[in-house]
């Protein structure tokens, strides 16, 4: 079993979604014999990657997928991943409802996800919620976490929520944060206004 590459921005979709549906097949072939969770999640993995290549089909090559199956078999794999509750796995379910414009099932998912510390659900509830200080834990947490598209707009969210703060010990313990965020950073260069209004 595979993972085959991304295509290029332009591409007929038969190739690729045949592809990625080949590597669900093999993946979904080695959970029968292993009943591994990990073989679960690749499987689904590959067979959510089929499904959204499909939804880029225009014209004449949207008649040449069925993009109802190939997303019940992409459910149907997600169902067996998040039966064993890995955190992977909710996470990838949110990402497609989120695709698929149901926000508030993909924010059910992704706080599934999240409470298991997964990095992408923290960073995906984030740009979902209506809260800014729960968006900036949420991305904050990303980025403590790891996840390197987190490290930017943490720093930068941290930065605009504190800038004109009035309470020091707020804005003390920001600075801390702000500390650790780049400590842990490729975007050290982030404008960091903080330490100056102590």
């Amino acid at each position: 079993a595979y993972a085959p590459p991304d295509p290029a921005p332009a591409f007929d979709v038969r190739g690729p979604v045949a592809a990625a549906g080949r590597s669900g097949d093999a993946y979904a072939e080695a959970y029968g014999l292993t009943s591994s969770v990990n073989d679960a999640f690749d499987a689904s993995t590959q067979y959510v990657r089929a499904w959204s290549f499909a939804r880029k089909a225009s014209g004449r090559e949207r008649d040449s997928v069925d993009l109802p199956a190939l997303r019940e078999r992409a459910a149907h794999w997600l169902r067996i991943g998040t039966e064993q509750d890995p955190a992977a796995a909710w996470t990838s379910q949110g990402v497609m409802l989120m695709e698929e414009g149901d926000r508030d099932a993909a924010r059910a998912s992704l706080e599934r996800g999240a409470a298991k510390d997964d990095p992408v659900a923290h960073y995906h509830l984030s740009r979902l919620v209506a809260d800014p200080d729960l968006s900036l834990e949420h991305m904050e947490r990303a980025a403590l976490l790891g996840l390197p598209q987190a490290h930017r707009p943490a720093q930068q969210q941290l930065a605009e929520r504190y800038e004109y703060e009035e309470d020091l010990a707020a804005l003390a313990r920001a600075v801390e944060r702000m500390a650790a965020l780049r400590a842990r950073s490729a975007e050290p260069f982030v404008r960091n206004p903080l330490p100056a209004r102590l």
